[in-house]
């Protein structure tokens, strides 16, 4: 549908004469006319009686039999339902003579409908393709050879037809013409897919390489689908010539013009007319395309004969002695570096393009010339740059009649430059606007002015040659061109391996890698030295410029003299060095072709660093090394591939619980639901509620929100099963793909040679990389990344209303109008979409990322740093980024506002604040500077800030009045002692006791959760029953800052490594058995979740690796014997119904039941004993005899029956108790808690006699009295020197027992 055709449809009217309306009018009449004219015979065959039923003579099985079963396009319907090969390729033909006829104006015959064998039908629609495309082939083959020999080879028909290419393609170019014109035919082709497109759709698994710019896509639109189609058929027979002749002819069909550039001033009018190139029929346009194509050849074979040594031998492009594989070359494309510019543009602001590249405004022979000598690549880039000046300013109106405005042009370009210039575009454009404003014309004295005009003039020649725009934008442009025609010749070399058109290929890739080698090392000088000479601009610059003396400025134009002879220096060292660089790899693929690959890719890779093959070795021994990577690395920038994959699959194992992202989810969805009250919170105020209403406004679709995030997030999940960076990850543990292709072709290239060593383990490398990427072991880590997803959604449907409010009210100066903020919200969040439907607006990501605790910050990169360096502490260090970033969180909710970094910034209302310093502000959170949006944005943050002070207030508050009554718990007491005798009582950390007396926690709720846990750890600890020593004070401070600060950042993961290297066994044995069993088990968090889901009690086990181990494995934990509590009998930690198990595997907030009164007491007293049963009389004890004297313990309620006796003896009970101790601490009478009124002396005394009572009563009794005997015999026999009696008095026991 044309445009004209659209306005009719669906547009507004276009504006017609009374004669045009006249005629439509008429005509239309005539169609009416014509319509019900025809009526009743369409109408008719309702009325009639069906052929097949109407006629008498037909015996009644028939009838019934055709009544059975239907006819459709005089076929029976089981046709349809399972017909075989053969049909299947003949109902393809048929498909296509009915396809070839509808294409004639008026006639529309109907085809049969689809199989429904889905099989069958892709062979339909093969058929319909392949079959007349091999029948049709061959038609002019004959013909074309003829009329070569016929044409004037200087014409470009002659160009076109003495191609070596197209000579040898004679018959494979009219079968491409054949393919073509059958897709174009094809129905299928325009609605559903092409032939690549059918075979990867049916055989993935075979056809799935099929690059996706030849396979049409269901979600592409039928136009795209038939240009696709049309050249897909050339595109593999005869290539660019007969695609540019395609385009032309469907151009034409659909009645398109030929994109255009459209001038802005006289000046760019003039300098396109130049440029512009007429466009013929399609016999011209492919004879053109040949023709350049000749003639860049004929440029090239020019320049070499020029500058060749040897006459005696062949010369490329100038002897007609090499065959059609032999002579690839690119031409110059339509309007050179114009038309370069005008890609970038259509390319960022994806204006009909899918996926292109920048055009090519470099011939081969200006290439070739441009590596030959010091200043030809700067005067080529220069002689661009001074194209683009001499354009001027033009926009671009596209073939589909899209327009690209000047302005749109000049960004693209001007961002391409500060990306190769390593800048932001903003500074990029603020340096060259300032170095702008120096010019000849100051109004200075007679002395001083010829001084400064002279110096000036050095500077404006010098500083001309480098930091014009229009010179970077051409380096820009022909930098992207080129890097693109590398990618695309690579890959034209790996589909004509194994022939000369490879040398060729690997020949221009060489030049294209030496020119940008030249140009990035040059663009990097460049700016050092434009900002060394910004030094000497800043002086004319200033207002003292008019006192220069002619002396001065002599030793100024002197040390510009000096710049220009050191850059002269410094490009011809960069000339030689990309040489040298480039003519090492020109003779590895003369000598060692198979090398050539992998150190190509080890060059890319290293950003140039690896340029030899002995570097590269060296490179690889770093990628593989084990040891020395494992401790200390010498050599971070390279990691070791061994090691990356180990840690990825551990990472894996360590996220794989379902539990893990239920708690990040519930985490990020607590910061979700509290993000609102924030701003309410702190946006009130009673004089001016704008803020308040805005924020009502972003937070009130939460309904939308959540369907809209739900779906976001589902669609992240799926593609990251494909795609493990589709979302940020958390940390970064993925497998150097890159490295791995490295591996992989150098062990290629050795095997080649006969050395299959590199292979092994290149293959056991990418079986651990497989192993690692698998979509199901990523479970935890894809879970993740959806839960990022679903709050990025989230954040972006507040934060688009949020802007569409913004620019409805104008900033709040217009009447707010919903049903248009509605519309424009939509709008807004499609916006921050990129083209492959992921969020990628920057203030939503990083306001996302705070509440995800994955953002990069300055603390996370130094921990990073440390760990590449001392890659020893990465087991104890797995995640840095979580807990580094909730600390950073948790800081902000400070009630006092102290070391708040953004509450100081965001303390003044917006009419008070510097628009400058805002500006900055906004930036930082990454937010886009907009007039009608800045003021509102700003007050929205300034808002969060304070609501976050005001929560924390509120929960400081809330926790103390909570604490002082008994009703919250924190981390804990400092004294670890009296802190594991708690956890033996059925004291939970970080919990609340709910109404009822069961006590549940208050986990994994951010900052709440540090606050809440920070405040009860000071009433605990400051409350504790102690020495009011100084140092006490402040072992008790150090505990409790420790566990609100420490433990939330990287530092948590180094107590296990001080404990081991402190010498505790037990710390090392705990470790390892959770260290290993994640790095040699897949999945391993998700058995230990089902162990605790199947099995929750705890055991008692040995302090050794296997024990502990099998604790962790849902098949061996049920083996060890069973922990009872020795207070009140049963089995510890087993929730009282199958319910509480569930909630309490798989949820944060665990539940707990009631600490019973005898073990309250205990805990309020502060006491610190527990059972010790690792030996009776000096005999070791097993797990087993533990576990029995435990249980007979709490069954028979032998220490519980003790303690009872203690309690009625205490004055005062517990209080009483307390307040005595306390009194004695300040009398400074120094008491000892363990003899204070001989309370915890008689508790150890019950606790001694319930132990000694269970023994006894043990069925395993005479067993430990048996081993105790055996074991003192041995002892004496040992002392008495009687080493072999003690011998065969052990074997002798041993056999008894037996």
């Amino acid at each position: 549908m044309n445009d004209y055709e659209e306005q009719l449809s669906g547009g507004t009217p276009p504006e017609l004469t009374p004669q045009q309306r006249a005629e439509l009018e008429a005509e239309q009449e005539r169609i009416q006319t014509e319509l019900e004219l025809t009526q009743p015979e369409v109408e008719q065959p309702e009325v009639s009686q069906p052929a097949a039923t109407a006629a008498p003579a037909e015996a009644p099985l028939q009838q019934q039999q055709q009544t059975e079963e239907p006819l459709i396009d005089g076929r029976p319907l089981s046709y349809y339902a399972d017909p075989t090969g053969a049909e299947a390729m003949v109902a393809g033909v048929e498909d296509f003579v009915l396809d070839a006829l509808n294409l004639v104006p008026g006639i529309e015959i109907p085809k049969a409908p689809e199989f429904e064998n889905k099989i069958n039908q892709s062979v339909r629609e093969i058929s319909s393709i392949v079959i007349p495309t091999v029948a049709l082939g061959g038609a002019g083959s004959a013909a074309l050879a003829s009329r070569a020999g016929q044409v004037n080879k200087a014409t470009k028909l002659g160009k076109f037809l003495n191609d070596p290419f197209t000579k040898h393609i004679g018959n494979m170019a009219f079968q491409a013409g054949t393919g073509a014109a059958v897709d174009y035919t094809v129905e299928i082709n325009q609605e559903d897919d092409n032939l690549t497109g059918t075979l990867r759709k049916t055989w993935p698994r075979w056809w799935g390489w099929v690059p996706e710019d030849l396979a049409t896509l269901d979600t592409d639109s039928p136009d795209t689908k038939r240009a696709k189609n049309v050249t897909e058929g050339a595109y593999l027979g005869v290539g660019t010539d007969m695609l540019l002749g395609l385009n032309k002819l469907f151009r034409s069909v659909r009645g398109l013009q030929q994109g255009v550039p459209v001038p802005k001033t006289e000046k760019a009018a003039a300098a396109l007319e130049r440029m512009r190139v007429q466009e013929g029929d399609v016999e011209d346009v492919i004879e053109a395309s040949a023709a350049k194509r000749s003639d860049s050849l004929d440029e090239l074979g020019s320049y070499n004969a020029t500058n060749a040594t040897d006459p005696d031998n062949p010369i490329f492009g100038y002897h007609d002695l090499y065959g059609y594989q032999e002579v690839g070359t690119r031409s110059v494309d339509d309007l050179g570096i114009v038309g370069a510019s005008i890609d970038a543009a259509r390319i960022a602001g994806d204006i009909d393009t899918v996926y292109g590249r920048i055009g090519n405004s470099v011939s081969e022979g200006a290439l070739k010339y441009s590596l030959d000598g010091v200043e030809n690549q700067m005067a080529v880039q220069k002689g661009l740059a001074d194209v683009l000046t001499e354009a001027d300013e033009y926009g671009y109106r596209t073939a589909g009649g899209r327009e690209i405005s000047s302005e749109q042009i000049q960004d693209a370009g001007e961002r391409l430059a500060a990306q190769f210039y390593e800048q932001n575009v903003d500074q990029l454009r603020a340096s060259l606007s300032q170095y702008q404003r120096l010019n000849t014309t100051t109004n200075v004295s007679v002395l001083s002015d010829d001084a400064y005009k002279g110096v000036v003039g050095a500077l404006n020649k010098y500083m001309d040659d480098f930091v014009n725009m229009n010179y970077m934008r051409a380096q820009s442009y022909v930098g992207t061109s080129f890097a693109g025609q590398i990618s695309d010749m690579a890959q034209g070399a790996r589909l004509t391996e194994g022939t000369p058109a490879m040398e060729r290929a690997t020949e221009q890739i060489l030049d294209r890698m030496e020119f940008l080698m030249v140009q990035k090392n040059i663009t990097a000088y460049s700016d050092k030295r434009f900002k060394s000479m910004f030094g000497l601009f800043n002086k004319l610059s200033k207002s003292d410029a008019d006192s220069m003396t002619i002396a001065e400025a002599n030793r100024i134009q002197a040390a510009i003299k000096g710049a220009e002879d050191e850059t002269a220096a410094a490009v011809a060292k960069i000339k030689e060095e990309a040489k040298f660089t480039v003519d090492n790899l020109r003779e590895i693929a003369a000598t060692q072709p198979e090398m050539l690959k992998p150190l190509m890719l080890a060059y890319e890779l290293t950003d140039g660093n690896v340029d030899t093959i002995t570097k590269m070795n060296r490179y690889l021994k770093e990628s593989t090394g084990i040891l020395r990577k494992a401790f200390i690395d010498m050599n971070p920038e390279i990691p070791s591939v061994v090691l990356k994959g180990f840690y990825s699959n551990m990472y894996n194992a360590t996220l794989s619980a379902f539990g893990t992202p239920i708690k990040a989810g519930l985490n990020a969805g607590a910061q979700i639901i509290e993000r609102p009250l924030r701003g309410l919170v702190g946006g009130f105020d009673p004089k001016d509620l704008s803020t308040v209403r805005r924020a009502w406004y972003q937070y009130s679709a939460f309904g939308d929100a959540l369907q809209g995030s739900f779906a976001y997030m589902k669609q992240v999940f799926k593609r990251s099963g494909s795609d493990p960076g589709v979302v940020a990850l958390r940390e970064d543990y993925g497998m150097p793909s890159k490295q791995l292709d490295l591996i992989q072709s150098f062990a290629d290239a050795k095997a080649a040679q006969g050395d299959y060593g590199p292979q092994v383990f290149a293959d056991m490398m990418q079986n651990m990389h497989d192993i690692a990427d698998h979509p199901w072991l990523r479970f935890g880590q894809r879970s993740m990344q959806a839960l990022d997803g679903f709050t990025q959604s989230m954040v972006a449907f507040a934060e688009a209303r949020g802007r569409a409010y913004d620019n409805i009210t104008k900033g709040g100066l217009l009447e707010f109008d919903a049903e248009k903020a509605g519309e424009l919200s939509k709008k807004v969040y499609s916006k921050m979409f990129d083209d492959t439907g992921l969020i990628t607006d920057e203030a939503v990501t990083k306001s996302a990322g705070e509440i995800s605790l994955n953002l990069d910050n300055a603390a996370t990169d130094a921990v990073s740093q440390l760990i590449r360096r001392a890659p020893v502490l990465r087991p104890f260090l797995l995640f840095t980024k979580t807990p580094l970033n909730e600390l950073a969180l948790s800081a902000s909710y400070n009630p006092l506002g102290l070391f708040v970094k953004d509450l100081n910034a965001f303390k003044l209302p917006f009419e008070e604040m510097p628009y400058g310093e805002v500006e900055q502000l906004l930036v930082a959170k990454g937010v886009e500077i907009n007039p009608n949006t800045i003021r509102n944005k700003y007050e929205e943050l300034r808002a969060d800030i304070k609501g976050r002070k005001a929560l924390g207030a509120t929960l400081v508050g809330g926790a103390v009045y909570a604490a002082l009554n008994d009703n919250i718990t924190g981390n804990g007491l400092y004294d670890k002692q009296k802190q594991a005798a708690r956890r033996n009582q059925d004291w939970k950390p970080r919990s609340i006791r709910l109404p009822g007396g069961q006590w549940v926690s208050y986990d994994n709720l951010g900052p709440i959760t540090t606050w809440l846990s920070l405040t009860v750890d000071v009433v605990d600890n400051f409350d504790s029953l102690a020495e009011n020593e100084i140092g006490e004070q402040l072992h008790k401070l150090g505990f409790v800052f420790s566990s609100a600060i420490t433990d939330k950042t990287a530092l948590s993961g180094l107590e296990p490594l001080m404990d081991i290297l402190s010498g505790n066994p037990a710390a090392l044995t705990k470790w390892s058995s959770s260290f290993l069993t994640s790095a040699i088990v897949p999945g391993s968090s998700q058995l230990a979740e089902i162990s605790r889901l199947m099995d929750p009690g705890l055991k008692e086990v040995e302090i050794e690796l296997f024990d502990m181990m099998r604790n962790r494995n849902p098949l061996t934990k049920g083996q060890l014997p069973v922990k009872y509590d020795y207070i009140d009998g049963g089995e510890v930690g087993v929730p009282g119904n199958i319910m509480s198990r569930i909630w309490n595997t798989y949820m944060p907030w665990k539940v707990n039941g009631k600490i019973s009164p005898r073990k309250q007491f205990l805990i309020d007293i502060e006491y610190d004993g527990r059972p010790t049963l690792n030996t009776y009389r000096k005999v070791k004890l097993t797990a087993a005899e533990r576990s029995d004297i435990l249980n007979i313990m709490g069954r028979d309620q032998l220490f519980a029956e003790g303690i009872d006796r203690v309690m009625k003896r205490i004055p005062g009970g517990v209080e009483g108790f307390r307040k005595r101790y306390k009194e004695a601490v300040n009398a400074g009478l120094n008491p000892d808690l363990s003899t204070f009124e001989g309370i915890h002396s008689a508790i150890d005394q019950e606790l001694r006699h319930a132990m000694n009572l269970a023994i006894a009563a043990s069925p395993t009794h005479s067993d430990m009295t048996r081993r105790r005997y055996i074991q003192e015999v041995t002892t004496d026999l040992l002392s008495a020197g009687k080493q072999d009696e003690a011998q065969r008095f052990l074997d002798y026991m041993e056999q008894f027992s037996k």
